[in-house]
């Protein structure tokens, strides 16, 4: 895809209830060739921030769709209408600029960080996640919720090791560490984790399994069916009984290789 339609929605704070509700219902319908994620946390006064964020608490609703700009635009478009967005990004851009979507930072940052599949995104969940991390909560952790779907939600042709998933959303969750609340961080990805177990499918995904907080085998277990999991271990029986290559997202050989 050379090209796509791309960027993002910027709401205040007063807006995010009415756009989060309206965004659990509309992304059901959307077609597979739309992704979407939001993000919400207080922006900091700093140059680096647009200056329509500077100082406020705003959600970010990122937004890409793989087809013409004007089908894009018109699956953006509801949600445009919802609430007024104090900045829209999206527009047809370049595939190379699909960095500037998340506009992550471009530097290494030190955070404690989460992930697993939520099975759903119903109402009491909207309002579970606003109390967590919304605007007047104060988190010390943020979180994201992306959209799932699409191949992840179809068994694969043929037998491969990427978890297919039921699951329709997927929670990431980060805080920053080394500025004096590092116990407060841990103690609020508890709290996410303990509120949002309704909806936790008890699946991981591998990509956002980061740090030595996820390298444990019972954690990697989660980020594979048992059928591809059972296959791995296969593999690493046959290849690295002795587990060497054991300082990653480990897979023990089975009984009988070195843990």
């Amino acid at each position: 895809m050379p090209r796509i339609y791309g960027g993002g929605l910027f709401f205040p704070a007063e807006s995010i209830r009415d756009v989060l509700h309206f965004y659990r219902t509309w992304v059901t319908e959307v077609p597979d060739e739309l992704s979407s994620s939001f993000f919400m946390m207080p922006w900091p006064d700093v140059p680096e921030v647009p200056e329509e964020l500077r100082g406020r608490f705003a959600m970010h609703l990122r937004l890409s769709h793989l087809g013409s700009p004007q089908d894009g635009a018109r699956l953006v478009k509801p949600l445009r209408e919802i609430a007024t967005p104090l900045l829209d990004t999206v527009t047809d851009i370049p595939y190379t600029e699909v960095g500037t979507i998340h506009n992550d930072p471009p530097t290494p940052g030190s955070d404690h960080i989460n992930n697993f599949q939520l099975t759903h995104l119903d109402h009491d969940a909207v309002e579970a996640i606003l109390a967590l991390v919304g605007p007047g909560s104060n988190s010390t952790v943020s979180i994201e919720i992306r959209h799932l779907g699409g191949a992840l939600a179809r068994p694969p042709r043929l037998p491969n090791a990427v978890a297919h998933t039921t699951a329709q959303f997927q929670h990431y969750s980060a805080g920053v560490l080394g500025i004096g609340e590092d116990e407060a961080v841990c103690a609020g990805h508890d709290r996410v984790v303990q509120t949002l177990s309704p909806w936790n499918s008890g699946m991981r995904t591998l990509n956002f399994m980061a740090g030595v907080a996820h390298t444990d085998p019972e954690d990697v277990r989660q980020a594979f069916t048992p059928e591809a999991y059972e296959r791995l271990v296969a593999v690493k029986t046959a290849h690295d009984p002795g587990n060497m290559f054991r300082f990653n997202h480990n897979i023990p050989p089975a009984a009988g290789g070195s843990r």
